[in-house]
């Protein structure tokens, strides 16, 4: 790295130095031996110069090659695993196969742990740890019983003041607790089970993702409760009725629990081995469900988009906007389904995980410009 200005001011000077030699003799006419042998000893040195350079930037076009190539070999695979035809998940004759995975995975969840009960090592690391164990477990049962809820009405006396400067602000900055307060419950639960050594590969892993699904259900809750406010004095990004609003939080927080839960099944299938018949059997249900809860969303944004009757420009366009969204998540909450339905599974995740995925950032944007916005006029007074 760098390599490319390596000797740059050198090799200025010495082609510095050749043009103060003048020009190159014209062929046949000859030049004054002492100045040829200058002229030969400068043009050497700065072929010496150049090389590290010369060096550098092959190397760099060889690596820009190879990226090129790892590229490419990259989308034929995504591009042949999109198109992969899976068994199909609503073929009965495929469904004994995924019942059979179900059971494995609880027997092996089962039979680990019993491994590790029945080691007499293993019982006294517990017992040697138990008090450790208890404090952590009533922690992170307090935080998930009653640090959410906590959250969840000081939010909500927040976002619904009608006189307080900057409430957006504040509500803004409470809710936050909304995801991070069960999150570190969930982290306090993952570390009593992990700690306790009753976990085995399985269930290890399981558990050791429980933080991250936490994130993901309860980040789309968060994110149902700033674009879908509750209370009639909030400020809502999309104009929509209170049972409007109701509905798109219940939907938000479904596509969360959808996508977490679709992340559990993943964590436990990967450990297994497993048959194409029970991955597409088990992963169909999963895709169905949340192509209902994104054509269901769609609906209530391209609905919201037909509310709007404020003439300001900005509005008209965002709620123009909001409704070519709310359409093309319409079109994503069916299509997915009807492709893992005939077996093309991971064409159909990608379609609708993508699609929530999407929604989500354009809903976090949505969020962030409002919170500008406010920070701006709480700044300046307007």
């Amino acid at each position: 790295y760098g390599a490319e200005n390596y000797n740059s001011s050198r090799i200025d000077t010495v082609r510095t130095q050749i043009a103060a030699l003048g020009p190159t003799p014209a062929d046949g006419v000859a030049e004054a031996p002492e100045i040829a042998k200058r002229r030969a000893q400068l043009n050497e040195q700065l072929v010496q110069l150049q090389a590290p350079a010369l060096e550098a930037d092959e190397a760099y076009q060889r690596a820009v090659g190879l990226i090129s190539e790892i590229d490419r070999v990259l989308r034929d695979r995504q591009a042949d695993e999109l198109l992969k035809l899976w068994p199909m998940p609503v073929n009965p004759a495929n469904w004994p196969d995924a019942f059979a995975a179900l059971r494995k995975s609880g027997e092996t969840i089962y039979t680990e742990s019993a491994q590790r009960w029945n080691s007499t090592l293993a019982r006294n690391k517990l017992t040697g740890r138990l008090p450790v164990l208890i404090v952590l477990l009533v922690l992170a049962t307090a935080i998930l019983w009653r640090g959410r809820r906590f959250i969840d009405r000081l939010t909500y006396r927040l976002q619904n003041r009608s006189t307080a400067r900057g409430r957006q602000i504040l509500a803004f900055i409470a809710s936050l607790g909304q995801v991070a307060v069960p999150v570190v419950g969930l982290d306090l639960l993952a570390r009593a089970m992990t700690l306790s050594g009753m976990m085995g590969i399985v269930g290890g892993v399981i558990v050791a993702g429980l933080p991250a699904l936490g994130l993901i259900f309860f980040g789309a809750i968060w994110l149902g409760g700033r674009i879908f406010p509750a209370g009639q004095r909030a400020d809502a990004a999309i104009k929509m009725s209170a049972e409007g609003r109701t509905e798109g939080r219940f939907l938000c927080g479904m596509l969360g629990a959808l996508m977490a839960l679709d992340g559990l099944r993943q964590m436990a299938m990967d450990q297994l081995d497993m048959s194409e018949a029970a991955n597409a059997v088990l992963s169909f249900p999963f895709i169905a469900l949340t192509g209902v809860f994104l054509f269901r969303l769609g609906q209530l944004m391209a609905a919201s988009a037909k509310m709007e009757t404020r003439t300001d420009a900005a509005l008209i366009f965002g709620a123009k906007i909001v409704g070519v969204i709310g359409r093309a998540a319409m079109v994503s909450g069916m299509l997915g389904p009807i492709l893992g339905a005939i077996g093309y599974v991971t064409a159909g995740a990608e379609l609708v995980f993508s699609t929530t995925l999407t929604l989500a950032l354009a809903g976090l944007l949505s969020v962030m410009q409002r919170l500008v916005s406010s920070a701006y006029a709480l700044i300046t007074r307007r």
